[in-house]
């Protein structure tokens, strides 16, 4: 976002950078469109003065008819040419509101997950809410206009240098003395917005936080005094206090600087008129066109004042839009489906190096294969790495050193739409959107070819689906069955409702691959063996992968890889190996057996 006035004064290259193609277009003859009618009104204004002065030099109105005949074809046209530009900078708002929505939207699901923080989580919700309205609403009411009154103040300003020199040059110094002011305000503006920026993304990532967490509040009682949110707002005032006095300050050093260019010019004028270099009545006239001249700059000030606001909203936008995407390789085979894959279903884990941050490793030469058709299972404690492994197979970030292989190519060697093709993932906590549960189940099968040939599953295949995975019993439930909205996240659903929504998508994906993350974790023991069935099915066509504490769900693996806890492979095997050879995985299954007797007692 750039800082010094005189990089991008006006914005130009900025909106640019957040227009389409043709809103650019349209953006060029905007500020055409602005010029033209700064021009013409800048000449309106600027020959009211030479006009009145060769009345008084020649006499009668025949002497200078034709100056007030082309005084009004400029007003004529300065309208006419006003409203070109107020169409065009109206349909560049349009062209921001239409696209720039969907051109963050695709460019977050091309980031690296790792890009996503709870900053930037508020960022992006702000950004999406006011951030874009403003942006549309500076370029139809801020640029334009804001090009429009500079262009007509340089106008009059050389009209008015060729007529008299000494008021011409005093008009470019008030107009000088403005724009200096301007800087000094600006950089008042920046620093209060430096000030509050860091809190006010705090404050929405705080509500989004206190909304998104009520059940947890309310069980802990915490739901009328929940201090983060409660700290933030304390922080967000305190910041916009400060914000709210240099902003102040800033605007009254910007209106100071007109109104002492307005005394300037009038002392400037009545100097040459006692020094007899001016005549009374064109004095007069020129007292009147520096009071316009004021005007002008009084709106130059403000417009620019109002489009400075809008750099922080278009610096979001450009960092997210010029923020690097993961590569991806610049072509791939016409047939990208999982029989283009040279081995389809194997995963490869080569020497896998991964942290987070350069300070804090979490693998540390991770090498396992998982065979196609085969059931392998992830086990260690909690911060092993075992979910880091899932994310690494779909590619949410890039690992350090190594390679990770889905289906025989490395997944750096693939797109995304690719690699997606050969994965279905069911995490700890599914998400699902606000729309029928029929229609959150058939996302399962629209994923398997994203585009405009993608083909869904008939409801045959789906209800199928939704039986094995147990959903039936869900639709049953539901005022409106299928066709009942599971509402915003599947709020609707208990999480082990939703995490057999989330099964069932895999069934009905069948994709090569399939990630299960604590699957079973929010299930009651019947459903648990209903999942356990379904993950067999799985198995006849899938390569299955499962992360799980719950080691009964395991003891048929084909391989368990177990985890130490600085991200090491401690061992691979089957269930009865692992209890002699394993100490972590025997010291697991034993407190697991453990466990398994506790009651409550009085």
């Amino acid at each position: 976002m750039p800082r010094n006035i005189f990089s991008d004064p006006l914005l130009t290259k900025a909106f640019s950078s957040v227009l389409s193609p043709d809103g650019n277009k349209l953006h060029a003859k905007a500020i055409s469109w602005s010029i033209a009618a700064g021009i013409l009104e800048g000449l309106s204004l600027g020959l009211i003065v030479p006009t009145i002065s060769g009345l008084i030099d020649f006499g009668g109105l025949d002497s200078i008819s034709w100056w007030l005949g082309a005084m009004a074809v400029l007003a004529l046209a300065a309208i006419w040419v006003f409203l070109q530009q107020q169409r065009t900078a109206y349909m560049c708002a349009i062209d921001i509101l239409n696209n720039l929505h969907q051109r963050i939207g695709d460019k977050l699901a091309r980031l690296p997950i790792g890009w996503f923080g709870p900053r930037r989580t508020g960022t992006v919700s702000q950004l999406s809410t006011e951030g874009i309205m403003s942006i549309g609403g500076a370029i139809a009411h801020g640029e334009c206009e804001l090009i429009r009154t500079i262009t007509a103040l340089a106008t009059t300003n050389l009209v008015i240098l060729v007529w008299r020199p000494q008021l011409g040059l005093a008009l470019f110094a008030g107009a000088l003395l403005v724009a200096l002011c301007l800087y000094l305000a600006r950089m008042l503006r920046d620093r209060g917005h430096q000030l509050n920026v860091s809190d006010r993304d705090e404050v929405s990532r705080r509500i989004v936080e206190f909304a998104s967490c009520q059940p947890a509040l309310r069980a802990a009682g915490r739901s009328q005094d929940y201090e983060p949110l409660a700290d933030a707002l304390a922080a967000d005032k305190k910041s916009s206090l400060a914000k709210f006095l240099l902003s102040t300050a800033a605007l009254i050093i910007s209106n100071f600087a007109s109104q002492i260019t307005v005394v300037a010019l009038f002392v400037t004028a009545t100097a040459l008129w006692a020094g007899g270099h001016l005549h009374p009545v064109a004095l007069i006239a020129f007292l009147g066109v520096a009071l316009r001249f004021k005007v002008l700059l009084e709106q130059f000030v403000a417009q620019f004042t109002a489009a400075d606001l809008v750099r922080g909203p278009i610096g979001e936008v450009e960092e997210i839009l010029e923020t690097t995407e993961l590569p991806e390789p610049d072509s791939v085979p016409k047939d990208s489906t999982k029989q283009a894959m040279p081995a389809p279903g194997m995963v490869e884990f080569h020497e896998v190096g991964f942290g987070y941050d350069s300070d804090t490793s979490v693998l540390n030469g991770v090498s396992f294969q998982a065979s196609p058709g085969t059931l392998t299972a992830i086990v260690g404690p909690s911060g092993s790495g075992k979910t880091t492994l899932f994310r690494l197979m779909c590619r949410f970030w890039d690992i350090n050193s190594g390679a990770v292989r889905m289906g025989g190519v490395d997944v750096r060697e693939q797109t995304s739409a690719q690699l997606m093709r050969q994965i279905t993932m069911v995490f700890q906590d599914p998400y699902l959107y606000d729309d029928t549960l029929l229609a959150n189940i058939k996302m399962g099968s629209a994923s398997m070819s994203p585009g405009p040939d993608a083909v869904s599953a008939g409801d045959a295949d789906v209800f199928a689906a939704a039986e094995m995975a147990g959903v039936r019993d869900i639709a049953q439930r539901l005022p409106g069955g299928w066709d009942c909205p599971v509402g915003s996240g599947g709020r609707k659903l208990s999480g082990g409702e939703r995490q057999r929504v989330s099964i069932a998508r895999a069934l009905l994906k069948n994709a090569p691959i399939v990630l299960l993350d604590e699957a079973t974790s929010a299930l009651d023991p019947e459903n648990e063996a209903r999942i356990q069935d379904c993950i067999a099915t799985l198995r006849r066509s899938s390569t299955v992968m499962i992360i799980a504490h719950n080691l009964n769900t395991i003891v048929a693996a084909d391989q368990i890889v177990v985890l130490n806890s600085d991200g090491t492979v401690e061992s691979i095997g089957k269930h009865d190996a692992l209890l002699e050879s394993s100490p972590i995985y025997a010291g697991f299954w034993q407190s697991r057996r453990s466990a398994a007797g506790w009651s409550l007692s009085r």
